[in-house]
């Protein structure tokens, strides 16, 4: 189909494995299920995943007037605007009125914990900064919204607030991006499309509904693509019972997003190590 020859056009080798996983991201963004895709199949400028989404567009496989590229440093992200300044208020008001929405992860702790409220302020203006930024007018008519990180920002906590997870981390190693998670016992939540198949673990088809009426339409990735995780992310067991509530909420929005039924699924991992 066109739309695989235009991604392996850009992403040459890359896409050769991961091009159905690429295009299902891209198409979960643009319909309004996950906020944002962060590209981090190979090295990608934003002006060229720009522009792969411009041609995307016009093969008629998306529409692209709800779409924005973010440039963070060497990072690239594909973002539904409207969606993306949703979740980044909403983390952002989260913040003040108390809720809890990030977990300390400073190497230098024996166990993750709740952020103290001096930090919880501190996040509260860096995601108040990048909401300022996304909501900046001149940014509208860019294909590439340059985002500018101010002095002692954490961007993992960016990334995961961008991305749309319920809860995100910090930790205050920004230098070395250190953290206390090894051998941590941690809980994997993933988000995925139902499958009809009962103990499937590939789902048979994948139909996002887009605002647009330019949704997948059955058959334009075929079934062989394993099962694809829309949204994973992580939270320390131990404090689990704390977030709870908020992930059950968190993912009702999601579904409330789609007809399409997804699933959530929990799994306890603990790892020698874990990359932020």
């Amino acid at each position: 189909m066109e739309a695989e020859h235009i991604v392996k056009r850009y992403l040459g080798k890359t896409a050769k494995k991961n091009w159905k996983h690429i295009l299902l991201s891209i198409e979960g963004v643009s319909s309004g299920i996950k906020p944002s895709f962060l590209y981090d199949y190979s090295c990608l400028e934003p002006s060229q995943l720009s522009k792969m989404t411009a041609d995307l567009a016009a093969s008629g496989f998306l529409a692209k007037e709800n779409l924005q590229v973010l440039g963070l440093g060497q990072d690239a992200f594909l973002t539904n605007i409207s969606c993306v300044k949703d979740t980044v208020d909403e983390i952002y008001k989260a913040l003040e009125k108390g809720r809890q929405v990030v977990v300390d992860v400073s190497a230098h702790l024996e166990q993750p914990k709740l952020l103290e409220d001096e930090t919880v302020q501190r996040i509260k203006d860096q995601v108040g900064d990048v909401l300022a930024q996304l909501q900046d007018p001149q940014n509208n008519s860019q294909a590439v919204l340059e985002l500018h990180p101010q002095q002692g920002w954490n961007l993992s906590t960016v990334f995961g607030v961008l991305l749309g997870y319920p809860v995100v981390y910090w930790y205050s190693d920004v230098e070395n991006c250190s953290n206390c998670l090894s051998m941590i016992p941690l809980r994997v939540y993933r988000v995925s499309i139902e499958s009809d198949k009962p103990n499937s673990s590939s789902s048979a088809k994948y139909e996002f509904p887009n605002r647009h009426q330019t949704a997948f339409k059955p058959g334009r990735v075929d079934d062989t693509v394993h099962e694809h995780h829309i949204y994973s992310f992580s939270v320390p067991g131990a404090l689990l019972p704390r977030f709870q509530d908020r992930i059950d909420d968190w993912f009702q929005t999601v579904q409330e997003r789609t007809h399409i039924k997804l699933r959530i699924t929990c799994e306890s991992v603990t790892l020698p190590a874990v990359a932020l």
